[in-house]
Parts: C-alpha cells; structure tokens; sequence
C-alpha cells in the first residue's frame, strides 16, 4: 500500500513481481499491475465566507485544509466564495488481524482510522509501522498520511515538519501480506438533510517490465490523464493544430 499526497491518491501494488494463483482465483502472474483510488472531485469543505487559498502556511492546513496542492482540490484561489473541495486528507493502511493496527471493530474505531489513527486512538507517526514507540516510527513527527514515499515536498502531511527521508512499505521492511486501506477527505460538517457529493475513479495500469514499481508508475500516469479528462469535462485535449496546406500546380504527375 501507499499514497502520494500531490495527487491525492491511494494504492496497492505487488508484493514482488509475481502474482501468483491462490485459492482458485488466478494471479495476474509477472509484471503484475497496480491500481488506485483517487477523488477526481472531492467533497465541499465547510464554508467560511471565504475564497480559499493554496497555502503554504502549516496553521492553515491544520484548521482550514488549505491544501498546497493544487492537483489534489479544487476552487482554490479562483475568485467564488464557498466552492472549495478538498481531496485525500488522510490515509491508513491495517492488517487483517486483531492487533492495534488491525481491523476496526466498534465505531470509534473507524472514526479513528478515518482522522489517521489507530484503534486506540494513538496519533499515526511517521517512518516505520506508523505507530508510536515502533522501531523507525518518529514519535515526533505526527502525519496524516501512511507510506506518501517522497510525494509531499511541502510537508503538508506532517504540518510543516520535514521528516527522515521518503517512506513506504519497501523502506520499512514489511512483508508482504493481506492490506487494507483507509483513504478520506475532511472533517465535514453534514447536518441533518444536507447534501455533500464528490467523484471517485479507480486507476489502473500494467507497465511492461519495471517490476511492480513500474506499474505504479505507469497507473500515476493514467491517473493523470484521468483527472485531466474528469477537468475537462471528458472533452478532447491537446489535439494536434490543423495543418496549414498550401496548394501548388505542376506539370508532372506526383503522388504523396
């Protein structure tokens, strides 16, 4: 699992570069793909009578998600009052089992996971397994976002603070093993009978050599294009100009 905060996107790859069949159900085999989650529009934020900047200050991306990213929001800094959404905020991988980075079981639980925190409410921290007191974890360097590799170079995730070198499940040392992911946008504010709504895509790409790492990359680039087209509306981009034709008589026979 991992992220990449500018984007705005979740996603899971390969453990190694062969999926193999388990179970009955057929692996994709080598150079296996990968595949993400990303809002193309997320969610409205809570309005305050204001047109949102992209900030590069760590007070306003704590108290109002003034995300820096532009790739990642949308109604940032365009003159309208109160249009501004806001894509992943927060990412969390967990295990499938019982321990404190396992599955969520009552309701506060989730919420937690939700806001980057474990089931019993411990901060997610950056570097190692994500939890406080765990080798290679920074008990000082609070995050919101799990495994971003080196995809946030404002340091949104960690308020401004920058921390000890890029981070991912491969620099961690874990095996390879059933993942799960949380992947959210907020806080909002939905009182009773109101209306939010946001836009979801799923990417998903195969390279053709570069192990699993070259799929990640190559879904990254769909994921792109993907949200340049859900930007424009579906409409055809950057097509070619028309060529300019210039008509001229001679007296043999050609062919072009």
């Amino acid at each position: 699992m991992g992220c990449d905060v500018e984007r705005g996107i979740g996603y899971c790859y390969n453990g190694d570069n062969n999926d193999e069949d388990n179970g009955g159900a057929l692996g994709y085999g080598f150079q296996p793909p990968a595949i993400g989650v990303d809002f193309f529009q997320g969610p409205f934020q809570d309005p305050n009578l204001k047109d949102n900047e992209i900030s590069e200050d760590p007070y306003e991306w704590e108290n109002n998600n003034a995300n820096p990213y532009a790739k990642n929001t949308i109604g940032f800094e365009d003159g309208i009052v109160d249009n501004e959404r806001v894509g992943m905020t927060n990412f969390l991988f967990f295990n499938s089992d019982g321990t404190v980075r396992g599955d969520p079981r009552t309701a506060t639980e989730y919420y937690n996971f939700l806001r980057s925190k474990w089931r019993d409410g411990t901060q997610l921290t950056y570097g190692g397994t994500g939890y406080l007191g765990d080798a290679n974890s920074d008990p000082t360097t609070p995050t919101r976002h799990m495994f971003p590799d080196n995809s946030d170079t404002a340091k949104w995730s960690t308020f401004g603070k920058k921390p000890n070198g890029p981070w991912t499940e491969v620099t961690a040392g874990n095996t390879p093993f059933d993942r799960r992911f949380v992947y959210s946008s907020g806080p909002i504010t939905l009182l009773p009978g109101a209306i939010n709504s946001f836009t979801i895509g799923f990417p998903w790409a195969r390279a053709s050599s570069g192990g699993p790492e070259g799929s990640l990359q190559k879904m990254k680039e769909a994921d792109d294009i993907a949200q340049k087209m859900f930007d424009n509306c579906f409409l055809p981009m950057n097509m070619p100009d028309a060529p300019v034709l210039q008509i001229k008589e001679y007296d043999e026979n050609w062919y072009c």
